[in-house]
């Protein structure tokens, strides 16, 4: 996986300081949430709760004086606050295998510090909106699609589980943009790549040729660079996309693959 200096040096060098600043510190944000649900990946229950009580993440230069071999070079630290201290002696324990994690993701330092919140900063939330995406509105959400499609008597071509886990990659890809992003799919599709799998079967598919259909024109350059971002998230949660297309959609214009969602963006607009 690429490392977010290449990744994002372009964009960073056309930025203002500011707006650089606060692209590096979503990135570190998101990288950090990945490598969160990666070490605990067998444990949502933990996953939730340590993304719930961490209220901020910061990658930066200690700059304080340093002797010997150290003296005047980058000392670069990753600064995780939690208002939990269950929380803080969990990622004590893993931090190792989180820093690990991190640096899979490109984010690297020298030293990992879990700090506790303090006053004011403990009213932080940065994956409050991503939680509820993921475990709260989307499951209701999905509930509400599925029951959708009984009535008009077709089912969605997609296990529910696996389209779940399709709408949690869509919500750390583009975070708080996620519901615009999804209200724009009128239809999605989850084909099993291997001929020997099977909807329905048994055993679940290894992996899947996803196709999303939209009446968006723009839809596909959006999809085509975020495409890789999107398939490693959706991998990070346990569904292995072989592909991702878009292709118009020919069916009713008002037909969506999330009405819910896109009811909740249209209100949100008016």
């Amino acid at each position: 996986m690429a490392r977010l200096g290449t990744e994002i040096a372009f964009i960073l060098r056309s930025l203002s300081s500011d707006s650089a600043r606060m692209v590096r510190i979503e990135q570190v944000r998101t990288a950090y949430a990945r490598a969160v649900r990666k070490v605990w990946s067998g444990n949502p229950t933990a996953v939730r709760l340590i993304l719930k009580h961490t209220n901020a993440v910061y990658v930066r230069n200690d700059d304080r004086p340093r002797k010997g071999a150290a003296k005047g070079k980058p000392y670069i630290v990753c600064e995780v606050y939690s208002d939990d201290s269950t929380v803080r002696a969990e990622l004590d324990t893993w931090q190792q295998i989180l820093q690990l994690a991190l640096a899979e993701q490109g984010v690297s330092f020298e030293e990992f510090r879990i700090l506790p919140s303090k006053m004011g900063m403990k009213e932080r939330h940065p994956f409050q909106k991503l939680l509820e995406l993921d475990l709260a509105q989307m499951d209701t959400l999905l509930q509400q699609e599925l029951a959708g499609a009984e009535e008009k008597g077709h089912a969605p071509v997609c296990d529910p589980s696996d389209l779940r886990r399709f709408v949690q990659a869509v919500g750390l890809t583009f975070g708080e943009s996620a519901p615009s992003v999804l209200a724009k799919m009128n239809a999605v599709s989850l084909v099993p790549a291997a001929s020997g799998d099977a909807l329905g079967s048994e055993r679940r598919p290894s992996s899947f040729r996803c196709t999303v259909f939209s009446t968006e024109d723009t839809f596909e350059m959006l999809m085509a660079h975020y495409r890789k971002k999107l398939c490693d998230n959706a991998c990070l949660l346990g569904l292995r996309l072989r592909g991702l297309r878009v292709l118009p959609w020919n069916g009713s214009p008002d037909e969506r693959a999330f009405p819910a969602v896109a009811a909740l963006v249209a209100d949100d607009t008016n």
